[in-house]
């Protein structure tokens, strides 16, 4: 019913269940907690809410409504946003955040409300709606003499970058919001904390391997006893540095913490990515029954939740271990089964495409499919060339002319790699590393020694 309570709907939901009021506390709450809320004596945050709608098993947006049926302060209406933007209830939160951009609402709710926005926007692809917005947010924090929301801002306007790949520039605005958090002697660790690891992870993506650990130290000394998420998000970024300069050991442990923090905050998602990099970290390192066991757990958890474009990669990724021990026709049946999935008319990320379309190349180049392998790396140069992967295209040009001409073209793959380089801002004249553009080195026989 349109007007019914908060406290009537929970109850309601309750009761259908066969679910007591300690049912619905659970660990966090008390019955007695519930039993107020049931008769309309209290209103929850809208985090209470959102454990509460988990405990029913109902979307929050469900009870949402009933929630906002009473007359509810702005900044009740912008955390209930929030935490359904959180939760991927963009509709119902993009239809709560119009009537705070505007009007009487205090110029704090009124920058949070444009970029809760604007985050909405961001995850639906529309980056130029996003910038517009947080631009008009970042005006208001101006205007207000608002130092920590003029801050916030530039992270947002970082954070859409990054999201584009646009990294150097990522990089540049998260510089000027940790200049200005530092120029203002500003005391707000949790705003710091999410400025060094943005842009800790831009500098890692750029090839600035050391500075980018080095902000994640820094991140790492300032992490709450109580963020969980902040902390799985440090530490996955310390393993990805430990990583890619070969730490690999150092890495598995880095990864494993993040993996339980995911795990107990019930973030399957963040949870089968770790275990792709954990997975990942394994197979460098040699260890491959460990990385089939890690790639194993993820597909498992990609499967249940119906996650396609997972399954896709860790079916590429078992294809790939077997290949590397020549069990060729187990690494076919991965491929085959990652392809039907293409077939299904479904489309993974444009990288794993691509590396699905190298590992069926260096199948058939190890069966002596010689015309095959070719057509393989031409799928996955049209894949690559579609997102204007530079770096990895010249690796694959390389690759291109091994299998043709037993070497490949390696002055015109070399000057591809430069020309990649000076377009995400990294000095072109030091030695080739394909890592800083992620390029990893699919086979040993196909990779040219570009630094000769």
């Amino acid at each position: 019913m349109q007007d019914q309570t908060l406290g009537q709907l929970v109850r309601e939901c309750r009761l259908s269940r066969g679910m007591s009021q300690s049912d619905v506390a659970g660990s966090k709450y008390t019955r007695s907690f519930i039993s107020q809320l049931e008769n309309d004596q209290i209103r929850p945050s809208a985090a209470s809410l959102g454990y509460i709608a988990d405990r029913l098993r109902v979307p929050l947006s469900h009870l949402s409504q009933a929630y906002l049926n009473t007359e509810v302060p702005g900044r009740f209406v912008l955390e209930l946003a929030e935490e359904l933007v959180e939760r991927g209830e963009y509709q119902q939160a993009e239809e709560l955040l119009p009537c705070l951009l505007h009007g009487d609402n205090p110029v704090d709710t009124r920058v949070k409300a444009h970029l809760a926005m604007a985050e909405i926007k961001t995850l639906r692809g529309e980056y130029p709606a996003a910038r517009e917005l947080v631009q008009a947010a970042r005006w208001l924090a101006v205007e207000d003499r608002d130092s920590l929301n003029a801050i916030r801002c530039y992270v947002k306007l970082g954070a859409i970058a990054q999201v584009q790949h646009q990294d150097c520039a990522a990089v540049e605005i998260f510089r000027e919001a940790l200049f200005r958090y530092e120029a203002g002697k500003e005391e707000a660790d949790l705003l710091l904390l999410a400025v060094l690891v943005r842009l800790a992870c831009s500098l890692f993506r750029i090839g600035s391997i050391e500075e980018s650990e080095g902000l994640y130290r820094r991140a790492q000394g300032l992490l709450p006893d109580g963020d969980l998420e902040a902390r799985a998000r440090v530490y996955s970024g310390l393993a990805r540095c430990a990583r890619a300069t070969c730490r690999y050991t150092e890495a598995v442990e880095s990864f494993d913490v993040a993996l339980v923090l995911y795990r107990s905050l019930g973030r399957t998602k963040s949870m089968v990515k770790i275990l792709s990099a954990k997975g990942e970290t394994h197979f460098l390192s040699g260890s491959m029954a460990e990385a089939e066991a890690a790639f194993t757990e993820g597909f498992r958890i990609a499967a249940e939740e119906g996650w396609a474009d997972w399954q896709f990669s860790f079916l590429t990724l078992r294809a790939e271990i077997f290949l590397a021990s020549k069990e060729l026709d187990e690494a076919g049946q991965q491929l085959e089964a990652a392809f039907e999935i293409l077939g299904e008319g479904r489309r993974p990320p444009a990288l794993w495409m691509a590396r699905a379309y190298l590992a069926r190349s260096h199948l058939s180049s190890l069966r002596g499919s010689r015309d095959e392998a070719l057509e393989g790396l031409a799928r996955a140069l049209e894949v690559i060339q579609s997102i204007n992967a530079w770096g990895i295209e010249a690796h694959l040009l390389a690759a291109v002319g091994v299998i043709r001409e037993g070497k490949g073209d390696l002055t015109g793959a070399l000057q591809r790699y430069r020309e990649a380089l000076e377009r995400r801002g990294i000095d072109p004249s030091g030695p080739p590393r394909w890592q800083d553009l992620g390029a990893r080195q699919f086979w040993p026989e196909f990779t040219p020694d570009l630094g000769a």
